[in-house]
């Protein structure tokens, strides 16, 4: 037996298939009232978010709050193999991987698998032949987005990359790189001197600031910038600029997503090569970095760090300046 009329009424909606409650968002009706509730809160999370700090906007709430964190630097989930910590648990799953060596995007045209769904769809293009990106001034077709903002400075004229030694400039990076080292490197160092008996070059370019030697002059040139904080290389995406061109062409990876050094052992890949040698050790578990307190050793200087503070805090205080 129902307690109540008004149970009794809800029970009949049952049989009558009478649902009262209409959502006033979209065409849904219910049954009950509190169905309705739990309803109307994915209406609410549709409802547009505009981050304080950067103007950014998202589809919602929930959104922009994990997006907040960027700015907060809020990392609450944190890796139990290493230390590094994340934004979201999203993150750190994808992250894991490193890991595990999982590598869950499988093609079925040539058995290739990847880290990174981003990756197993711009490699399905080879297969398909897909080019999404059509360029608005003629009829070539693109692969990439990066390739095609490439191929729009064929036709906008436009040359963001200028040498610092003449007044050339170029619509590509490795255009300005071979230009530097095909016209001006050859210009500075045909005057220099024969290598000696062992073998190295004679190093008659002195620094006035700090005496160093250097056997060619662009190398003399490139140096004296850390004196002169000059910095001649300009990212033409962003404000940064550099005082090498080996600096501008790893940051301008920042920009592309280009990770040239692959992992033959796993799908990671690094923007420098540094970087990758630090992660090989993942697979060979060298630990080159032994700490001086304790018999532990660890692969990269940052964990090595976390040890000391973590491990040897008090031993650090007492250790005399």
């Amino acid at each position: 037996m129902l307690s109540s009329s008004d149970n009794l009424k809800q029970h009949l909606r049952i049989h009558t298939g009478e649902k009262p409650f209409s959502c006033s968002h979209c065409s849904k009706s219910f049954r009950l009232l509190c169905s309705l509730k739990k309803h109307l809160v994915i209406h609410k999370e549709k409802i547009p978010a505009t981050c304080s700090q950067c103007a950014k906007t998202f589809p919602s709430a929930s959104r922009m709050l994990l997006h907040m964190k960027v700015h907060t630097g809020e990392k609450s989930h944190s890796c139990s193999q290493c230390p590094k910590s994340f934004y979201s648990s999203n993150a750190l799953k994808k992250h894991k991987r490193v890991h595990s060596g999982e590598q869950p995007y499988f093609c079925e045209q040539c058995a290739k698998s990847f880290f990174w769904l981003s990756e197993y769809e711009i490699h399905k293009r080879i297969h398909t032949g897909e080019k999404p990106y059509m360029c608005s001034h003629c009829s070539k077709s693109f692969s990439q987005l990066s390739s095609l903002n490439t191929h729009l400075r064929a036709h906008t004229g436009e040359r963001p990359y200028t040498c610092s030694h003449c007044s050339e400039s170029f619509s590509m990076l490795r255009s300005l790189n071979n230009h530097i080292k095909q016209v001006h490197l050859s210009e500075m160092n045909k005057n220099e001197e024969p290598v000696t008996n062992s073998g190295e070059r004679v190093k008659h370019y002195s620094c006035d600031q700090c005496g160093k030697l250097f056997s060619q002059l662009y190398n003399l040139r490139t140096h004296m910038r850390i004196h002169t904080g000059e910095k001649p290389f300009g990212c033409s995406l962003c404000s940064k600029r550099f005082s090498k061109l080996c600096q501008l062409e790893v940051h301008m990876r920042t920009h592309t997503g280009e990770k040239p050094f692959s992992c033959l052992k796993c799908p990671s890949s690094f923007t420098v090569q540094t970087n990758l040698k630090k992660h090989m050790r993942v697979h060979s578990k060298e630990r080159p970095l032994h700490c001086s307190l304790c018999t532990q050793s660890f692969t990269q200087p940052c964990y090595l760090t976390q040890h000391m503070r973590k491990s040897h805090l008090k031993e650090m205080d007492d250790m005399p300046v």
